[in-house]
């Protein structure tokens, strides 16, 4: 039996989802938001009775029910949702190409500069008005424009675009940007006369797209239902009802997977002996498909905050008892990770790169070093996690390995869109709130190609950058665009990671984290059956589950 860690970390609730930022003196000084979030009853939720052959119910935690515009939406489970409801020109396919999409065919220019799309003829919204270049136009307008959130790969690349006719679309870049066909896949296409009929507030209400999957009932902070589309363009899936459950609580889901009232869940790493005698479910595992770091957003100001100083963030990291979280929090499913955006399955992955050891008697003489805390201003950490799954429990552990040399800790859990525009800050600049703030993050490391992953976090323009005033990042990054091999590409971009993860240590990785999944026996292959995690449970799950 593998050891376990203290009951607290492996017991504790993950449901708080914050509005405010209200906070409550802890033990050992550790202070927790622990304002509730709403009064509904998950397991009350719209389809709480066992569905149909033809309905799948998955549940979930951390999606956004009033956002599933594309150009505002943030969070990871609403992304899965707008993938399933709109299309965008490309889309990476099962073996990790780009594909066309909305875009029948598409050429790129001797230069590099000029991308042409030939649109598909014969494609509806699910209102039935088809679907030509105006909208693709109007689309690629409003990605561009300053609310929008989902935009940087176009307002940091694009000079100019253009439709010769219906039918025809012309993108002209600024700069090379090798990723460009793969990185639009994320900029779905809306529907113009549609929006301006009816005012955005309404398609904020009742969106519609030209994908696999219409929505069809929204229930505030509970429930979205996706219904198939009769006779679509391209998909047909097996499944003509799915039913995505906001379910914050693990014990809940697991609950609801035993009685067969949900279909898919995620599961803890600490509860699949309870499994054991439900042989009706079993597991999927995709191995190390998800990466943990640890992320310090306005590190280069002089603020007062103690994580601007350099040896209080290698504290930090020494602090940091990875083979514990491995063993005991995760039971074995996770690697200890070094550097934040490099996953196992890329391309330039060198086994010999080891995680940061763990060293509480260096991380406290680093600390007396900085004069930890009397020569702060702001001595006190303050870490913010998204709740509703096992980075709330994982925080709290990070916390107690800090507090335990002597750091001030004060953990704030939030919803996952306010984390997610805490972590952006507002266009380019941080909040106050945000100079000084830390990050337990995750993310997808389905990554085919490095560099790619880098312009978000390691560019002064990237919309989570932990960079911002280091425009010589810049200079690094854009070198390894222009570089004519994978392998020239690859040595650039751990120029990057040597600098802003061991040198300035403005990131560390936590660990390569297995995603589990119980399913009930109504889930057949998914995409991950087929070699290609694409970062996990992907979008493409929705529209390619067979039964």
């Amino acid at each position: 039996m593998k050891k376990k860690l203290l009951g607290l970390f492996l017991t504790i609730a993950t449901t708080f989802s914050l509005a405010g930022c209200g906070s409550a003196a802890g033990n050992n000084g550790l202070a927790l938001d622990a304002q509730a979030a709403g009064n509904a009853d998950p397991t009350q939720a719209a389809g709480s009775a066992v569905a149909d052959d033809d309905t799948l119910v998955f549940a979930g935690a951390g999606f956004d029910t009033q956002n599933f515009n594309p150009v505002f939406s943030m969070t990871m489970l609403n992304k899965y949702v707008l993938d399933a409801v709109y299309d965008g020109l490309t889309y990476t396919d099962e073996n990790g190409n780009v594909a066309g999409a909305i875009a029948e065919s598409f050429e790129e220019s001797a230069d590099h500069l000029t991308y042409s799309f030939k649109i598909r003829q014969g494609i509806t919204f699910q209102n039935g008005d088809a679907l030509t270049a105006d909208d693709v136009s109007y689309s690629y307008d409003r990605y561009m424009q300053d609310d929008a959130i989902n935009g940087a790969t176009l307002t940091n690349y694009v000079e100019s675009f253009e439709q010769p006719d219906q039918y025809s679309f012309v993108v002209h870049l600024k700069k090379v940007y090798p990723f460009f066909l793969s990185s639009i896949s994320g900029i779905r296409i809306l529907p113009k006369a549609y929006i301006e009929a009816n005012g955005e507030e309404y398609f904020n209400d009742h969106p519609i797209g030209t994908g696999v999957y219409q929505i069809t009932e929204i229930v505030p902070d509970t429930s979205v239902t996706l219904t198939a589309v009769e006779n679509h363009w391209r998909d047909n899936p097996e499944y003509k009802k799915i039913i995505v459950r906001n379910i914050p609580e693990a014990s809940t889901q697991l609950a609801l997977l035993k009685t067969g009232e949900v279909d898919i869940a995620s599961l803890n790493f600490d509860n699949l002996a309870e499994l054991e005698s439900f042989p009706n479910i079993s597991v999927k595992n995709l191995a190390k498909t998800t990466m943990t770091a640890i992320l310090v957003q306005g590190a280069w100001e002089n603020t007062g905050e103690a994580v601007q100083n350099e040896d209080v963030r290698r504290a930090l990291d020494y602090a940091i008892n990875r083979e514990d979280i491995v063993n005991a929090f995760f039971n074995g499913y996770a690697a200890p990770e070094k550097y934040w955006k490099a996953s196992e399955i890329g391309e330039h992955w060198d086994p010999a790169w080891k995680a940061t050891e763990y060293d509480p008697e260096k991380a406290k003489e680093l600390l007396a070093k900085a004069g930890y805390p009397n020569a702060f201003e702001k001595p006190t950490v303050r870490l913010y996690v998204a709740s509703g799954d096992f980075r709330a429990q994982l925080a709290e552990l990070i916390a107690s390995y800090w507090q335990a040399v002597g750091v001030q800790v004060e953990l704030h859990q939030l919803d996952e869109t306010l984390e997610m525009q805490l972590l952006r800050g507002n266009g380019q600049e941080l909040t106050e709130e945000g100079v000084g703030a830390v990050f337990l993050h995750s993310s997808p490391c389905g990554l085919n190609n490095g560099l790619l992953a880098k312009e978000i976090f390691y560019t002064t323009t990237g919309r989570c950058s932990v960079i911002r005033n280091d425009v010589s990042v810049d200079e690094i990054y854009q070198k390894g665009l222009e570089a004519d091999t994978l392998e020239e590409r690859n040595k650039y971009d751990l120029q990057l990671m040597t600098k802003v993860d061991d040198e300035l240590k403005y990131t560390f990785g936590v660990a390569y984290i297995d995603q589990l999944w119980g399913v009930s026996p109504k889930v057949g292959t998914w995409l991950a059956d087929y070699g290609n995690n694409q970062g996990g449970f992907t979008a493409q799950y929705y529209k390619t589950i067979k039964k």
